[in-house]
């Protein structure tokens, strides 16, 4: 299922990034976190792909969406601007950033 997260669940969940100074990801399952904005054209390309994988992979991904129209310091906990951002983790390590809307692989 895929969860919308504010900044106090993106701490709880991800990562709290007002306490903590070394990155260490609390879930217990590998992730997508989808820094999005409704206004964002990719970002409005990239949610259906996201539907798929979240019912393809059921019970094994987690997927988080975050609106950073909204949700302003957990954006700026990554160090980025731009909208259309997601970033996929392991249970250990970040695995991939990017920003825009990619294929469905």
């Amino acid at each position: 299922m895929i969860e919308h997260l504010t900044a106090e669940t993106f701490k709880e969940k991800v990562f709290d990034y007002e306490n903590e100074k070394e990155w260490k990801y609390k879930g217990d399952k590998p992730a997508i976190i989808d820094f999005y904005a409704d206004w964002c054209g990719p970002c409005r390309l990239l949610a259906p792909i996201l539907e798929e994988i979240d019912k393809e992979y059921q019970g094994k991904l987690q997927i988080y969406k975050i609106d950073t129209e909204v949700e302003q310091d957990a954006r700026l906990c990554f160090w980025y601007t731009k909208y259309s951002y997601y970033t996929i983790y392991s249970i250990r390590w970040t695995t991939s950033n990017s920003c825009g809307c990619p294929a469905k692989k």
